[in-house]
């Protein structure tokens, strides 16, 4: 009974761990603290995002550190967090969020959709891979027109791109072919 008890409160301490994770990567990209910023990151993750794959913490922070020199201010937001997989010293799940960004001083709102591989390191947990889906990511002014159409992802200076999400999920496109049959 004691392990037990003992295996759930240690699982609790992960969940926790794994939440204020998620907050921390918010945080710290907003902040621009960069040291801190890589103290979330395994010495060999990946990171997968709209400008493609960087492998490596250094890696990643110097990805970040380029990025942000054409950002002024962002907001992330972390708005939930679903663990598939906790087993000892790995975990995998979905994080829900959205960010507001200024890019070439153009306002922009993004919803998210993390996947995320974690792996606890020298006692922390830490993101082993990270990659990114965008449901939108629209100037401002343009979310109310641009919200129903397929090319969601309008970055500056890019031409509009379709969403990574949901359209090709399996469960959309399974719930859309049976409402155009039914």
């Amino acid at each position: 009974m004691d392990g037990d008890i003992e295996r759930r409160l240690r699982e609790i301490r992960d969940r926790i761990e794994l939440q204020e994770l998620i907050v921390k990567y918010a945080l710290y990209i907003d902040s621009r603290d960069f040291d801190a910023l890589a103290s979330l990151w395994a010495e060999n993750a990946v990171f997968d995002s709209v400008a493609g794959r960087t492998v490596g913490r250094s890696g990643i922070i110097e990805y970040y550190r380029n990025r942000m020199r054409t950002w002024g201010m962002t907001f992330h937001v972390p708005h939930g967090q679903v663990l598939e997989r906790l087993e000892g010293d790995e975990a995998e799940g979905y994080v829900l969020a959205h960010a507001e960004v200024v890019i070439d001083g153009i306002a922009l709102s993004s919803g998210l959709r993390y996947y995320d591989r974690y792996r606890r390191e020298d006692g922390a947990w830490r993101f082993q891979e990270r990659i990114v889906q965008q449901m939108y990511a629209l100037p401002v002014d343009q979310l109310a027109s641009g919200l129903p159409t397929i090319n969601r992802k309008r970055w500056p200076g890019t031409t509009p791109q379709p969403a990574d999400i949901p359209e090709p999920l399996e469960a959309w496109q399974r719930y859309h072919s049976s409402v155009q049959s039914g």
